[in-house]
């Protein structure tokens, strides 16, 4: 995330090749836009993860009640 903010893209480092590889681009937008407001990476991820998984069991409890 330290590589995007700067302009450099998708990058471990600014001086390296572009990484292609992310698994879901909405989390990989999610975490751009969260890098925008905190410099704790570690921390985001945990707090993203939570609320995804709070999300999952929403839909869960809704999809059993219908």
């Amino acid at each position: 995330m330290k590589s995007v903010r700067p302009g450099c893209g998708l990058r471990f480092n600014c001086a390296e090749a572009p990484v292609e590889g992310f698994s879901s681009p909405q989390y990989l937008a999610a975490l751009v836009v969260g890098a925008l407001f905190t410099h704790k990476i570690v921390t985001l991820t945990q707090v993203l993860r939570v609320a995804a998984m709070g999300g999952m069991i929403f839909v869960a409890i809704l999809a059993a009640a219908a």
